[in-house]
């Protein structure tokens, strides 16, 4: 019998507790890799430098009407992104004091919180529990996922929305009620990255109802549901239309500092880190069974939002919508939690494909080559860095190994491996 997730059980059972255990340490060990050394590392960029100062300004406007619902920068009306983000980040400033932990630990907690979501959206999809969690563990070793997701942007609400976005449509399936979720998530998404990026998504959504579930989009309550979910964005937005508009305030008319313009070349070793994840070689092989096997929903969710997402995105990505290419990893995530769980189930006579093997066995020289440019260019032994390295080597080599032995334990050194490196890659000074 096909079985979901944390919400397909009667509180209380024996299934419920299993699936809320493993949820609580997903959410756990996320956390804790989110927020390890979060304040002792200086401002990634210019874009959270300017984060800080718009959450600085509200911080400093709560006592003054709602000046911070509708918040200000230089007396000009700051509408380049809704303030949800901000607003939060002050409250945090209220706890914590000004500095670079408060800043970025929403960010961070929106991230956590999409580990276990990102588990409880594949449960929906998958008939068997272990697919589930190595999709989860995928995405939670995703080296861009967490890098940028414990920066002070928009990376970590928008995986986290999104998620929450995709299990309600999926919940949605067999339980009208959720339609409610879609549309509180819809409002979240409105209120922390913007209308355009709702739109974005809800037709990414339609698209996958419109293949896999159609008898949804007939659905009244369906709709009736996503209009009440809704509402708060749309008092928000005609609230700024009246502030705006009305009271005649001057709209800012900036483009927030690029990804050049601070610090960047102090973060050139970690820059290359943290662009690159190896689950992507891995999830090219998840597509390509999904594409084997398109009436299933996994496949069917996984390539639309994937496609839909990498197009929109490579499109518009010279214009202002914080449209970024960290969305790709959810459904890779889904993707590659497929092709490991049939790796794990595989019957003896089959055998690994033997590019597994050599990819990880070039990626473990290529971290080789990287230390020994960094010495030689610079002369000079950075002990934390060369620990990373040395991680990452370990990781991929005892992977290749295991790979070229046809055992099934380099899933979970990959895991494993994956993790303690990325702990250490957050350590660097």
């Amino acid at each position: 019998m096909f079985l979901g997730g944390i919400f397909r059980y009667k509180f209380g059972s024996i299934y419920y507790k299993q699936e809320l255990i493993i949820n609580s340490f997903l959410f756990a060990g996320a956390f804790f890799l989110c927020i390890v050394n979060l304040g002792s590392l200086p401002f990634y960029d210019g874009r959270e430098y300017f984060f800080a100062e718009i959450a600085t300004e509200i911080y400093q406007s709560f006592a003054d009407n709602l000046n911070w619902l509708f918040p200000h920068y230089t007396e000009s009306f700051y509408g380049i992104k809704p303030p949800l983000m901000h607003i939060l980040t002050a409250v945090a400033y209220g706890i914590w004091g000004f500095n670079e932990f408060a800043t970025r630990i929403m960010g961070a907690t929106f991230t956590a919180l999409s580990v276990p979501l990102l588990y409880c959206l594949a449960r929906e999809l998958f008939p068997i529990r272990f697919y589930a969690l190595f999709g989860a563990l995928v995405y939670l070793t995703s080296t861009p996922v967490i890098f940028y997701g414990r920066l002070a942007m928009f990376d970590g609400v928008r995986l986290c929305c999104e998620i929450f976005f995709f299990l309600s449509i999926l919940i949605s399936r067999r339980d009208l009620r959720w339609a409610l979720g879609v549309g509180i998530s819809l409002t979240f998404i409105c209120l922390a990255l913007g209308w355009d990026v709702a739109i974005i998504l809800g037709a990414i959504a339609l698209i996958f109802l419109w293949w896999d579930t159609p008898r949804l989009l007939n659905s009244s309550y369906f709709w009736l549901g996503i209009v009440l979910g809704i509402i708060p964005a749309v008092l928000w937005y005609g609230g700024e239309y009246i502030h705006t508009r009305i009271d005649d305030y001057p709209i800012m008319d900036i483009q927030s500092p690029s990804i050049n313009s601070l610090f960047y070349s102090q973060y050139s070793v970690v820059n290359l880190l943290s662009n690159f994840s190896s689950w992507i070689f891995i999830s090219i092989f998840g597509f390509i069974y999904a594409l084997k096997n398109k009436n299933y929903s996994w496949a069917k969710l996984s390539l639309t939002w994937f496609l839909f997402s990498l197009i929109i995105t490579l499109i518009l990505r010279y214009t202002d919508h914080y449209l970024s290419l960290i969305s790709l990893y959810a459904p890779m995530a889904i993707a590659s939690g497929y092709i490991l769980g049939e790796v794990m189930r595989k019957p003896p006579w089959k055998t690994y494909p033997k590019s597994w093997g050599y990819f990880f066995c070039i990626l473990s020289f290529i971290t080789l080559g990287i230390g020994a440019f960094y010495f030689l260019q610079f002369n000079h032994w950075h002990g934390s860095l060369f620990s990373v390295l040395t991680s990452y080597f370990l990781c991929f080599f005892t992977a290749f190994i295991l790979i070229e032995k046809e055992n099934e334990y380099f899933i979970f050194i990959l895991f494993w491996g994956k993790y303690i490196s990325l702990i250490l890659l957050f350590n660097l000074h």
